[in-house]
């Protein structure tokens, strides 16, 4: 989604891509931080919604929301499909997580999350039937490829032959083994660092929180590379609200 937006916008400006790629970045940086606003008063209060946004915009990994990256999008999707699922508005919050997972594959992050938000809901089959809209959404990406190259799956491929990312056959473990054999301090003490901080939300804020949280880096910890096994993990964790 962000290189149609960002490609649209270039159009726009003449072909001045670069400037409509970080005009797309701030303005949904922007909305971002807004609807995060919105949603930590939900749980938490105004004084730590404040907290809250004040620590993701000094985050050392923030400068990604205004550059021509897919975080801040992304991280604009993630919090209003929750935001929209904590009103009871799973439809809503399925097409928007739909949009998530069209910006970025690691938005599967957010389906088991709205399953346990929609399996709390008082009308419990009407809000997984909103949920189950992401999926569906998402099918139109491979139908596109399969449209424009032939290829549905060429965005699996790409990661084998661009970010040589593979599967662990020993999951999250399998990452966090081979962050030690490279002596990749940083970023597995980012990754150690969210899994503890989403044990500490799944007690504190919800299940689904800390849910989101365990998904999102169980993903980089499963699919490592070959060239740096937790490669961008500092830049993934930074949507992990």
């Amino acid at each position: 989604l962000y290189p149609f937006l960002v490609a649209g916008l270039g159009w726009v400006l003449a072909g001045h891509n670069v400037l409509a790629g970080v005009v797309v970045s701030l303005t949904a940086g922007a909305g971002a931080f807004a609807l995060l606003y919105r949603l930590a008063v939900v749980r938490l209060g105004e004084a730590a919604a404040f907290r809250t946004v004040l620590f993701l915009a000094v985050a050392p990994t923030s400068l990604f929301f205004g550059a021509v990256y897919s975080e801040s999008l992304f991280l604009l999707l993630a919090v209003a499909s929750f935001l929209a699922a904590e009103k009871g508005q799973f439809w809503r919050a399925g097409t928007v997580a739909g949009l998530a997972l069209l910006t970025r594959s690691a938005g599967v992050a957010l389906l088991p999350a709205l399953v346990v938000l929609a399996w709390r809901a008082p009308d419990r089959r009407r809000a997984l039937a909103g949920v189950a809209v992401a999926p569906l959404l998402f099918a139109l990406y491979p139908l596109l490829l399969t449209v424009w190259i032939g290829h549905p799956l060429a965005f699996l491929e790409a990661q084998k032959v661009v970010w040589e990312r593979r599967l662990s056959p020993a999951g999250p473990l399998g990452g966090m083994v081979a962050a030690v054999q490279e002596r990749e301090v940083l970023d597995l003490g980012v990754a150690v660092a969210l899994i503890v901080l989403g044990i500490v939300a799944w007690r504190r804020i919800g299940a689904a929180y800390g849910l989101y949280t365990l998904t999102s880096v169980a993903i980089p910890l499963t699919f490592v590379s070959d060239k740096v096994p937790l490669w961008s993990m500092q830049r993934f964790a930074v949507v992990v609200f």
